[in-house]
């Protein structure tokens, strides 16, 4: 457990080191994407075509989903080889940063969000601090993380450590060169309270009270909904983001419930069972970085995986005879919704188990869900893959 005035050992020269009148969020509630919902219009009832805009951020997402998919796999496949550990360490939070936006991904294409483990208080506060010392150097300012005695196990931890980034980043961009900021932890009733202090000139009397709920900023560069979210966000789960102190050097303070259950275990990585030893696995895939990661998968697991990068490559597989007992397609290789593709695919292998791995947004349309056994959203974890898979095949 870290302790105050500990000296922390981090695989890069980062600087850091340990040491040692409120103003309250009313009660607002973040409404998550997969709530909101498009009214019909006019008395035909129909609902309004996609705008431009909406239909190039659902592209965007689409792409954002595939290099999470990339980034988490190749994390995960990285702390599989046993790595040193001050590389583990670095594996460890950059994998940490990279669920935060794994899940805010996942929220914005409408995919169910899959429940956080629970992690030490303490854990969450240290991986939000070394996340963002490359910017408090360039920025001169020194990051100082306090976590006292504090060893409250808390959940919904990728929703807490994105609120921490956005306060530590806040109280770095106020700070003066020289200064300070500091991240402090301390248990309270049951739960726990991240303190986020920093030495800049603090907020306007004028400004303190509509900080948390008023969408302006006064950072420069700043778009004013960084904090407004993270106080919305933190009501959300349980917790509540509040302006402790104005200034000058102001006080943020995020409350987080705390878990019932205490678990001391720590996660280890083993080699994968050989659960699909003897199958015959399809991939089509188009991202090249995102095919190889699936092989890797795969292949640790016993299965034989033929690989086709585009349509005419799974078309000649078909055409050879090949049969297999899994099927894993992305549909973006293929023309209109890939309805035909997969008639084909079935046509040529009957009772194939077809997996859909696909960023699209909104539900399938019906003329694939019958086609499909199941269908695992991008950006995936290969567990979630391998999984689905498994389900298939029946191993």
């Amino acid at each position: 457990m870290v302790k105050k005035g500990d000296p922390v050992e981090w695989p890069f020269d980062s600087g850091w080191h340990m040491e040692s009148g409120r103003n309250t969020l009313p009660d607002v509630k973040a409404t998550s994407v997969r709530e909101v919902r498009v009214e019909p219009v006019g008395s035909s009832g129909a609902v309004p075509t996609p705008t431009p805009a909406a239909t190039e951020l659902a592209g965007t997402l689409h792409e954002v989903s595939n290099a999470l998919t990339v980034v988490i796999g190749w994390l995960d496949e990285a702390l599989g080889r046993d790595p040193a550990p001050r590389v583990r360490e670095a594996l460890e939070v950059a994998r940490a940063h990279a669920a935060v936006g794994h899940r805010l991904a996942r929220q914005g294409i409408g995919a169910e969000v899959p429940l956080a483990p629970e992690r030490l208080a303490a854990s969450i506060a240290r991986d939000a601090v070394v996340g963002i010392q490359p910017k408090a150097r360039c920025e001169g300012v020194e990051i100082v993380l306090d976590t006292g005695t504090a060893n409250a196990v808390v959940g919904d931890s990728p929703a807490a450590m994105q609120i921490l980034v956005n306060l530590l980043l806040n109280a770095i961009a106020f700070t003066p060169r020289g200064a300070r900021v500091t991240l402090s932890l301390r248990e309270q009733g049951r739960g726990v309270v991240f303190q986020v202090a920093d030495e800049g000139p603090g907020v306007s009397p004028e400004r303190a009270g509509s900080l948390l709920t008023s969408p302006s900023s006064t950072r420069r560069g700043g778009a004013g909904i960084g904090l407004t979210h993270s106080a919305a966000l933190a009501y959300d789960h349980g917790g509540r983001l509040e302006l402790a102190r104005p200034g000058p050097g102001a006080v943020f303070e995020l409350s987080w419930p705390a878990r019932e259950v205490v678990s001391g275990a720590q996660h280890r990585s083993t080699p994968p069972p050989a659960s699909l030893a003897g199958r015959r696995v399809l991939v089509v895939e188009d991202d090249a970085n995102v095919l190889a990661l699936v092989e890797i998968a795969l292949e640790a697991r016993g299965a034989q995986v033929l690989s086709a990068v585009c349509p005419p490559d799974m078309i000649e597989i078909l055409a050879n005879g090949q049969t297999f007992d899994a099927a894993l397609i992305d549909l973006s290789p293929f023309a209109n919704d890939g309805s035909d593709a997969l008639s084909q695919l079935r046509h040529a292998v009957p009772g194939v188990g077809v997996v859909l791995m696909s960023g699209h947004v909104g539900d399938l349309p019906n003329a694939l869900t019958e086609k499909v056994a199941r269908w695992v959203r991008k950006p995936f974890e290969m567990s979630e893959l391998v999984a689905a898979v498994e389900a298939v095949v029946g191993a």
